[in-house]
């Protein structure tokens, strides 16, 4: 939890210092699972960071330690993880692979206890993962099926994880932005500007900048500007 945190804070130094931590004291106490998981999580910190070779380096050694003590919701999100760094590499059949190892895994939930660090899989995550993944492969047409699923569910089981609405719909103007619908971007975009003035995330300031960035080549239709002046006006005084 503390390198999800420091994470979320764009402390990347930190975050990794808590992840090795948890991967030292997960392999010392014999619990496969939460080092596997913090490798995962580490893997997915070196995806946001740009780092492709070392998120899928991260991602593969966390699936190696698969074993007969993982959970089906531990298998899940390794699965997941491994999925978002082939998706960063552009490797779609490795991608969609994962994808469904990680769909078979978490039907199969249930029947065990599971780990409280794997207490946020659920079938918002794993839609959520699939539309990151759609999305960074260029799959516009499937995101635009996982995003607003994951969206949707989130409003009726989940409605106070704010920070997971800003990510999603950030993504889903993303795909609309792919597809040039650039009003229904501009639309998406200022929906998720309208959840972020709500939180202080330094992550999710980045993924929404990542989105106006995308935006400049437009600079000339009026939403566009209208979501940018917006942008500017929410940013001021958020976590850079």
């Amino acid at each position: 939890m503390a390198g999800w945190l420091a994470l979320d804070a764009n402390s990347h130094a930190t975050a990794t210092n808590y992840f090795v931590e948890a991967v030292r004291v997960g392999r010392e106490a014999d619990e496969p699972g939460l080092a596997a998981s913090a490798l995962a999580y580490m893997s997915l910190q070196e995806t946001y960071r740009g780092q492709r070779a070392s998120a899928l380096s991260l991602a593969q050694e966390a699936a190696a330690l698969n074993s007969r003590k993982l959970t089906p919701l531990t298998r899940t999100i390794l699965a997941t993880r491994l999925a978002r760094a082939y998706a960063a590499m552009g490797d779609e059949r490795s991608c969609l692979k994962a994808l469904e190892a990680a769909r078979n895994d978490f039907d199969k939930a249930g029947g065990v206890e599971e780990p409280h660090y794997v207490s946020y899989v659920d079938s918002i995550e794993v839609a959520a993962q699939e539309g990151a993944c759609f999305l960074e492969l260029g799959m516009s047409k499937e995101a635009v099926m996982s995003l607003p699923s994951a969206i949707g569910l989130l409003g009726i089981h989940a409605p106070n994880r704010v920070r997971n609405q800003v990510h999603y719909l950030s993504r889903l103007a993303k795909c609309y932005l792919l597809d040039r619908e650039v009003e229904q971007a501009c639309r998406t975009g200022r929906h998720a500007l309208d959840f972020s003035r709500t939180i202080g995330s330094a992550r999710v300031s980045e993924r929404l900048g990542e989105f106006d960035e995308l935006l400049t080549p437009y600079s000339g239709v009026s939403s566009v500007a209208a979501f940018k002046e917006e942008y500017r006006t929410s940013m001021r005084g958020m976590p850079g």
